[in-house]
């Protein structure tokens, strides 16, 4: 009680780029005076989350990509200029095992598609980094305990695992690094008004759900803030 009663006290105004640091892994990235690699775990697929490993492959110095087979959506075109590695998630532990030699961090999006797989790369001496989205997590998942870094896409995102750190003793390292968007796709044209607005709502509207429940969340990707407006 004390701690979330400390968590709540903490004055939301100061910035969140401030990070939370635990394990010093800024520090330990560079005992070997170079620059860590970096491995990608995550699918290759037209949708949200696969374009976001995408561009973290295209933009990031990533020595290698595990590309996840996902057996719900086709996979894209692989990037020639990218080592890459595909495996099904049936032999995912095996493929993941090859696919950290050499590594010293491995980097994935949202889930490890296997919960055991940031354990085994704690094991191996890799260390382990999400990019989390906060829907979709909950203090009970086991594999969280093993992760060393959160980079957290949004203030939501930033503040309530800040909160599970306090409360739940998490070990993790927390940064909050805004959503980057690639500019050069986009030349510039100046309008002075617009009329039509495009609102991605993710999975053709299906609604994310706790897991414990059955209930929908609601408003999860801001359509009824964005109908007010």
């Amino acid at each position: 009680q004390c701690l979330a009663l400390a968590e709540q006290a903490l004055p939301l105004h100061l910035s969140p780029e401030i990070a939370i640091p635990s394990r010093q892994f800024a520090a330990k990235s560079t005992d070997r005076g170079k620059s860590p690699r970096i491995g990608l775990l995550g699918s290759n697929t037209a949708t949200g989350l696969g374009y976001l490993n995408r561009d973290i492959a295209q933009h990031l110095p990533v020595a290698g990509w595990l590309v996840v087979e996902d057996p719900h959506h086709p996979r894209l075109n692989r990037l020639d200029a990218i080592p890459t590695k595909i495996a099904e998630v049936a032999q995912l532990r095996d493929a993941f095992s090859e696919f950290l030699r050499n590594l010293d961090w491995i980097l994935f999006c949202e889930t490890p598609w296997d919960p055991a797989l940031p354990g085994l790369a704690r094991q191996m001496g890799v260390r382990v980094a999400c990019v989390p989205m906060w829907e979709w997590l909950a203090p009970e998942l086991g594999w969280l305990a093993h992760v060393d870094l959160m980079l957290c896409p949004t203030r939501h995102c930033f503040r309530l695992l800040r909160a599970w750190r306090f409360r739940y003793g998490f070990p993790w390292d927390l940064q909050y690094v805004r959503w980057p968007i690639d500019i050069a796709r986009f030349p510039f044209r100046q309008r002075r008004v617009c009329k039509q607005f495009l609102f991605v709502d993710g999975h053709g509207g299906m609604p994310a759900r706790c897991l414990h429940s059955s209930q929908p969340i609601p408003g999860r990707k801001g359509l009824d803030i964005l109908a007010i407006a």
